[in-house]
Protein backbone atom coordinates (compact mmCIF):
# COMPACT_ATOMS: atom_id res chain seq x y z
CA UNK A 1 0.00 0.00 0.00
CA UNK A 2 1.35 3.39 -0.95
CA UNK A 3 1.75 6.21 1.59
CA UNK A 4 -1.12 8.03 -0.13
CA UNK A 5 -3.40 5.01 0.25
CA UNK A 6 -2.41 4.65 3.89
CA UNK A 7 -3.32 8.32 4.55
CA UNK A 8 -6.63 7.86 2.77
CA UNK A 9 -7.52 4.76 4.78
CA UNK A 10 -6.47 6.47 8.00
CA UNK A 11 -8.80 9.41 7.25
CA UNK A 12 -11.69 7.07 6.44
CA UNK A 13 -11.15 5.05 9.61
CA UNK A 14 -10.92 8.20 11.74
CA UNK A 15 -14.25 9.43 10.37
CA UNK A 16 -15.81 6.05 11.15
CA UNK A 17 -14.33 6.16 14.66
CA UNK A 18 -15.90 9.58 15.22
CA UNK A 19 -19.26 8.42 13.90
CA UNK A 20 -19.26 5.29 16.07
CA UNK A 21 -18.47 7.25 19.24
CA UNK A 22 -21.25 9.74 18.49
CA UNK A 23 -23.72 6.97 17.67
CA UNK A 24 -22.90 5.12 20.90
CA UNK A 25 -23.47 8.29 22.90
CA UNK A 26 -26.80 8.83 21.15
CA UNK A 27 -27.92 5.36 22.28
CA UNK A 28 -27.23 5.98 25.97
CA UNK A 29 -30.58 7.62 26.80
CA UNK A 30 -32.24 4.40 25.63
CA UNK A 31 -30.13 2.11 27.81
CA UNK A 32 -30.76 1.12 31.39
CA UNK A 33 -28.53 3.09 33.78
CA UNK A 34 -27.07 -0.19 35.02
CA UNK A 35 -26.07 -1.21 31.50
CA UNK A 36 -22.27 -1.31 31.38
CA UNK A 37 -22.30 -0.48 27.65
CA UNK A 38 -23.23 3.09 28.60
CA UNK A 39 -20.14 3.58 30.73
CA UNK A 40 -17.95 6.30 29.28
CA UNK A 41 -20.72 7.68 27.08
CA UNK A 42 -23.09 9.24 29.63
CA UNK A 43 -21.45 12.69 29.78
CA UNK A 44 -21.24 12.87 26.01
CA UNK A 45 -24.88 11.80 25.70
CA UNK A 46 -25.88 14.60 28.08
CA UNK A 47 -23.84 17.09 26.06
CA UNK A 48 -25.50 15.92 22.86
CA UNK A 49 -28.93 16.49 24.37
CA UNK A 50 -27.97 20.11 25.08
CA UNK A 51 -26.15 20.60 21.76
CA UNK A 52 -28.23 18.99 19.00
CA UNK A 53 -26.39 20.63 16.08
CA UNK A 54 -23.02 19.70 17.59
CA UNK A 55 -24.32 16.13 17.97
CA UNK A 56 -25.33 16.03 14.30
CA UNK A 57 -21.88 17.27 13.26
CA UNK A 58 -20.34 14.53 15.39
CA UNK A 59 -22.59 11.89 13.82
CA UNK A 60 -21.43 13.11 10.41
CA UNK A 61 -17.81 12.54 11.45
CA UNK A 62 -16.94 16.24 11.22
CA UNK A 63 -15.76 16.63 14.81
CA UNK A 64 -12.89 14.80 16.45
CA UNK A 65 -13.17 12.41 19.36
CA UNK A 66 -11.01 14.62 21.56
CA UNK A 67 -13.26 17.62 20.88
CA UNK A 68 -16.29 15.51 21.78
CA UNK A 69 -14.74 14.56 25.11
CA UNK A 70 -13.79 18.19 25.82
CA UNK A 71 -17.36 19.34 25.19
CA UNK A 72 -18.66 16.55 27.44
CA UNK A 73 -16.41 17.76 30.25
CA UNK A 74 -17.69 21.33 29.93
CA UNK A 75 -21.30 20.12 29.68
CA UNK A 76 -20.84 18.33 33.01
CA UNK A 77 -20.15 21.69 34.70
CA UNK A 78 -23.50 22.62 36.27
CA UNK A 79 -22.51 26.30 36.42
CA UNK A 80 -22.39 26.59 32.61
CA UNK A 81 -24.51 23.73 31.26
CA UNK A 82 -27.62 25.92 31.16
CA UNK A 83 -25.91 28.13 28.55
CA UNK A 84 -24.56 25.40 26.27
CA UNK A 85 -27.44 25.54 23.79
CA UNK A 86 -26.65 29.22 23.18
CA UNK A 87 -23.19 28.24 21.93
CA UNK A 88 -24.10 25.19 19.81
CA UNK A 89 -23.02 26.70 16.47
CA UNK A 90 -20.02 28.42 18.05
CA UNK A 91 -18.70 25.09 19.32
CA UNK A 92 -19.16 23.45 15.92
CA UNK A 93 -17.24 26.22 14.17
CA UNK A 94 -14.43 26.09 16.71
CA UNK A 95 -14.19 22.29 16.59
CA UNK A 96 -14.13 22.17 12.80
CA UNK A 97 -12.08 25.27 11.98
CA UNK A 98 -9.49 25.33 14.77
CA UNK A 99 -6.64 23.09 15.83
CA UNK A 100 -7.35 21.01 18.90
CA UNK A 101 -5.20 23.32 21.06
CA UNK A 102 -7.04 26.39 19.75
CA UNK A 103 -10.39 24.68 20.29
CA UNK A 104 -9.50 23.88 23.90
CA UNK A 105 -8.36 27.46 24.49
CA UNK A 106 -11.61 28.82 23.07
CA UNK A 107 -13.71 26.32 24.99
CA UNK A 108 -11.99 27.22 28.27
CA UNK A 109 -12.45 30.92 27.52
CA UNK A 110 -16.17 30.36 26.95
CA UNK A 111 -16.45 28.31 30.12
CA UNK A 112 -14.62 30.95 32.19
CA UNK A 113 -16.69 33.79 30.76
CA UNK A 114 -19.95 31.89 31.26
CA UNK A 115 -19.22 30.53 34.74
CA UNK A 116 -20.90 32.95 37.16
CA UNK A 117 -18.87 31.55 40.07
CA UNK A 118 -15.66 31.69 38.07
CA UNK A 119 -15.57 35.44 37.69
CA UNK A 120 -16.74 35.49 34.10
CA UNK A 121 -19.37 37.72 32.56
CA UNK A 122 -21.95 35.08 31.53
CA UNK A 123 -21.31 35.61 27.83
CA UNK A 124 -22.43 33.31 25.05
CA UNK A 125 -19.72 34.36 22.61
CA UNK A 126 -16.60 35.78 24.27
CA UNK A 127 -14.53 34.99 21.19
Amino acid sequence: MSPREVRHHARVLEAIRRQVLAAMAMLVPNLDHADHRADGYRELAQAFQMLPMFAEACLAGSIGVEQMHAIATVAANPRVSHRLADADEIFIDAAVDRTFAEFITRLRQWETMTDADGGGSDATEPW
